[in-house]
């Protein structure tokens, strides 16, 4: 069950994070912000920064990611249900 959620939920939130986003993204990996990093090199930048969310989630108020947050986002009132 927990899959089949993430199959549907991820194409609706994905969209929405950022463009440098890199981790634990489909199609995406810390091979290719390596090689957007040295793209970025050669077009003579010099400031790179490193954000690791690893903590994020033990620390980000739950209260706020509750159903509510999701059904903004979602029309799939199954999924939704499927959390209870």
């Amino acid at each position: 069950m927990q899959q089949a959620v993430a199959q549907v939920i991820h194409p609706i939130f994905d969209k929405t994070f950022s463009e440098f986003s890199y981790g634990f993204r489909p199609k995406r990996s810390q091979y290719h912000a390596v090689s957007k990093l040295r793209k970025y090199i050669e077009e003579g930048k010099r400031i790179a920064e490193d954000v690791d969310l690893s903590k994020f989630f033990d620390r980000v108020n739950h209260d706020f990611l509750d159903r509510k947050l999701l059904a903004r986002r979602m029309c799939r009132r199954w999924i939704l249900e499927s959390l209870s």
